[in-house]
């Protein structure tokens, strides 16, 4: 239980560490981390950046952020999902974003793919109630396959 909450922190810390900062203060500092290869896609960035069009500092932080990952217990089709109706009546508000396996498919076989059986984003302005949002979805919701 300990790995999924150290999990679960992680990558809501990580994701608010990536998370654009609000007003910048003397110890704020924002990065744009790529593969340092020149690339196509990375363009439009350092473009918005040296026209002035988007200015990291100038971007207000409204939310922190957490991905939880979730993968099925069992093998085959997933037969059952419990706690997700609890979840999304107790904080659906601070979820923007959920895409799970539904009832019937087979479940992802994610050392070939490196995909899980599905993911619930959550965000909340407080990134203390953010690393527990993510908590509860990590423990209590479950996805089971047989």
């Amino acid at each position: 239980m300990g790995s999924i909450r150290n999990l679960t922190l992680a990558l809501a810390a990580g994701a608010a560490g990536i998370a654009l900062a609000g007003p910048a203060l003397a110890l704020d500092e924002v990065t744009f981390g790529t593969n340092w290869v020149a690339e196509a896609e990375h363009g439009g960035f350092y473009q918005a950046v040296v026209d002035g069009t988007f200015s990291p500092a100038a971007a207000p932080r409204l939310y922190n952020c957490a991905i939880i990952f979730k993968r099925a217990r069992g093998h085959g089709h997933i037969q059952r999902i419990e706690g997700l109706d609890r979840i999304l009546g107790s904080f659906g508000e601070h979820i923007p974003a959920l895409d799970l396996l539904p009832v019937g498919a087979h479940r992802r076989d994610w050392v070939k793919t490196l995909l899980s059986d599905g993911f619930v984003f959550v965000r909340h302005p407080d990134l203390g109630t953010t690393c527990e949002l993510a908590d509860r979805v990590g423990t209590e919701l479950q996805m089971y396959a047989e």
